[in-house]
């Protein structure tokens, strides 16, 4: 069985806090005078934003054993990550970081942004970005996934082997998993959902880079498609319209549609991680299965990307 998620009480928050604020006092980068505010919405890890005497930054702890059979939940290969991205405009900067009784901790640069909806022209612009994250040369330190689709076949069979009997009837609607040549190898982010997208003077900025990896592109872009992702994350599934947009802008052909035949078993993959998810306590991925089996019973409409001017010139890295 999964393991169930457990709730803290207010007063280990307070204690969480006040030992992490001696911690960090004590090696230098804060003071005694700055103050500390939870911010909501994260799904694993604790955040604060702490408001100092120039600029806010972000402080970020992590607990251990946090990791799912979908996101590892990874503190070095967040900062390998975020170093490899200083100054690109992708990211938040990394500050420090600290290894604490309490689990690994950093501190980052504070973004201000609108968090994502649903609007028509962000569209091209994460999957501009993404597209940009995925050409970059991956940075030495990070996770390596198999690129010939067999990790999904894993990561499927570990959550089924977890469920047990309440998996009965997912097992049924099992997909083919195609045999496709290897992917690729892309840098990825590993979990860009909703929630993990912020989007400043137009441009969006992706956060939360705990689940960070070389691997297939289309690992990413399933996630940010993914009907269940977007519910849990406040959003609306996206339409068949808004998916055709995102990926006429994401522009790699060959990318795309090696997406489109993945798509049935991505789909099964998540509703299995919902259920995963909602015996473990989280109810809140109950209704969002039912979204990937609707969908993975729908045929998938080939998408066809238009080519991009400039497609052939070497990307910016």
């Amino acid at each position: 069985m999964p393991p169930k998620t457990t709730f803290q009480s207010d007063h280990d928050s307070r204690h969480r806090l006040r030992v992490l604020q001696d911690l960090w006092q004590a090696s230098g980068h804060l003071s005694i005078d700055d103050k500390w505010v939870p911010m909501t919405g994260g799904r694993t890890n604790h955040v604060w934003r702490i408001t100092r005497s120039d600029a806010p930054i972000i402080c970020k702890l992590y607990p251990p054993g946090a990791d799912t059979p979908l996101f590892t939940n990874n503190p070095q290969g967040e900062a390998v990550a975020l170093r490899a991205l200083s100054g690109k405009g992708l990211t938040p900067d990394l500050i420090a970081s600290l290894e604490t009784p309490l689990g690994h901790s950093v501190l980052l640069t504070n973004i201000d942004g609108d968090t994502w909806r649903a609007d028509e022209t962000w569209f091209p612009s994460i999957a501009a970005m993404l597209g940009r994250l995925h050409r970059f040369a991956p940075p030495a330190g990070l996770p390596n996934l198999p690129l010939d689709a067999s990790h999904l076949r894993q990561q499927c069979e570990k959550m089924i082997a977890e469920l047990g009997d309440d998996a009965c009837d997912l097992v049924a609607l099992r997909p083919e998993l195609p045999t496709l040549p290897d992917a690729t190898p892309a840098f990825l982010h590993g979990d860009p959902v909703p929630g993990n997208i912020l989007v400043r003077e137009n441009e969006p900025v992706l956060i939360d880079w705990q689940c960070p990896a070389i691997g297939d592109a289309c690992d990413d872009l399933s996630l940010f498609l993914s009907p269940a992702m977007q519910a849990v994350n406040g959003a609306k599934p996206l339409s068949r319209k808004q998916e055709n947009t995102f990926l006429n802008a994401y522009g790699n052909s060959e990318t795309i549609t090696r997406l489109q035949v993945l798509r049935p078993y991505y789909h099964w993959r998540m509703a299995l991680y919902c259920r995963w998810k909602t015996i473990s306590g989280d109810h809140a991925y109950r209704a969002a299965e039912a979204l990937e089996v609707e969908r993975l019973a729908q045929p998938i409409t080939p998408c066809q990307p238009k080519p991009r001017q400039g497609s052939a010139q070497t990307p910016r890295r």
